[in-house]
């Protein structure tokens, strides 16, 4: 069997990781930080603001850990997002629609003993009440 059928075979994605996800016993520990790289527009008119950037999450899933020596050294995995769980994460000041963070065929990365980074690149377009006098 392969790493990929390995660590996927029965893995449902509407469950948060944890080994006791059923019960919640334990708070799922999410990490997360913002690097702005642009500002794209602002219009004072319209009332939007827009930025160019991307979140950093970090989190484990104990269900997708796998002993190295075992898989030929392997010690990086990339999955499709929808293969995965993600967290839920909503952009709520957006200038359009409210959309959750992600895409379903973006390539999230883990290792061998469950530690997921997700990266999703955004821009995101605020609501941006400017009063400039």
């Amino acid at each position: 069997m392969s790493l990929y059928e390995e660590l996927l075979g029965g893995y449902k994605t509407s469950f948060r990781p944890g080994i006791n996800y059923m019960y919640l016993e334990r708070p799922l520990i999410l990490s997360v930080s913002f690097a702005l790289k642009t500002i794209k527009t602002f219009d004072e008119l319209n009332s939007k603001f827009s930025i160019v950037g991307n979140f950093r999450f970090g989190w484990y899933d104990e269900r997708l850990i796998w002993n190295p020596k075992q898989y030929n050294g392997i010690t990086f995995m990339s999955f499709k997002e929808k293969d995965v769980w993600i967290p839920p994460i909503g952009y709520l000041i957006c200038y359009d629609n409210v959309d959750l963070l992600g895409d379903s065929d973006h390539i999230i990365s883990f290792s061998y003993n469950g530690k997921f980074t997700w990266v999703p690149p955004q821009i995101l377009d605020s609501v941006c009440n400017a009063y400039i006098m």
